[in-house]
Order: C-alpha cells, then structure tokens, then sequence
C-alpha cells in the first residue's frame, strides 16, 4: 500500500515513464551508432567501388570513341591468335611425317580434291576426299590406307562404292596420336 497521495503517484509514474523512454530512445540511437559505425566501411567500400568502375567505363569509353578500342580489340585479338597459332604447332609436331605416310599411300588413279585436318588431343581426325578412276582402284587406296600404322579407323560411307567409274569418295581418318 502506497500512503502518497494519488497525483504524486502519478507524478513518480509519469517520471519513471520518462526516464524509461530517455534511455529507451538513447539505446536505439547507440545501436543505430553502433551499426553504422560497424556499416561504414563497406559503404565506402561499395561506393568507392563504384565510382571506379563508373571512371573505368568513361575512360573506356573514351577510348573507344576515339578509335583506341579498336586497337587494343586487335590487338587482344592478335595475341590469341598467336597462342593459338603456338598451341597448334605444339600439338602438331608429327603431322607433317603422318601426312608423307599417307599421301604416299596414294595410287596414281586417285586424285585427293581436299584434305583438312582437326587437330584433337586425344584422336586427330583427317579428312580426304577426291576422286578414284574405279570402284577397284579406291578398294585398293583404303586397304592401303588402314595397313598404314599411322591410321587408327578409317571410316568410309558405302555409298561411295556405288559409281563404277571416276568414283568420287569422302573418307575420315582417325590417327594415331602424333
């Protein structure tokens, strides 16, 4: 039982009412401090990252306009170009032996119209077409070639075989790794 009269009850309360909110409201506002003291850097981090990229895009931009994109395009493009171009001699050490085997195979009555070679690390793959003066003499150039060590598979559509004279032919070879 509180013996103070009632408006001083009242009074106390409301006091206490405030004092409770004072720091109520000073607690929010620390952990707000707290949070953006904690927040700041990245802010500035993100933003200073931003205004970088933004300044990289203008100065590339620029650079563009005024023709220097271009040649820094060509030459990104000439330098993969070259490591291609070295990737490939890498990779085709052997290739010049490999086609002397093969087109040494070839009979006096086949004319070879092209040949392309894919370059594939685990099987290279060479393709030949061209034309046989007969069925006999094309029989005999792919028995000869599948005798060739350096042939692994040897893949030739029958259809060919269907014309008896100047028969045209489109072989795959699948060689050994050079």
């Amino acid at each position: 039982m509180n013996l103070l009269p009632h408006h001083e009850q009242r009074a106390i309360r409301r006091t206490y009412l405030k004092r409770v909110g004072v720091v109520g409201v000073g607690l929010a506002c620390a952990v707000v401090g707290f949070a953006a003291a904690l927040l700041a850097p990245s802010a500035i981090l993100s933003t200073y990252e931003r205004f970088t990229l933004e300044a990289t895009n203008e100065s590339l931009s620029a650079e563009v306009a005024a023709g220097g994109g271009e040649e820094a395009a060509r030459y990104l493009a000439e330098t993969e170009a070259r490591v291609a171009f070295a990737d490939e001699l890498f990779a085709l050490r052997g290739t010049r032996e490999t086609l002397r085997v093969i087109l040494a195979a070839v009979p006096e009555e086949v004319t070879i119209s092209s040949v392309a070679l894919t370059q594939e690390r685990a099987a290279p793959r060479l393709q030949l077409s061209g034309v046989a003066a007969d069925r006999a003499t094309l029989i005999t150039f792919i028995d000869r070639l599948e005798a060739l060590p350096v042939v692994a598979d040897l893949t030739f559509p029958l259809e060919d075989l269907a014309q008896s004279i100047d028969t045209p032919f489109a072989m795959t070879l699948t060689l050994t790794a050079l």
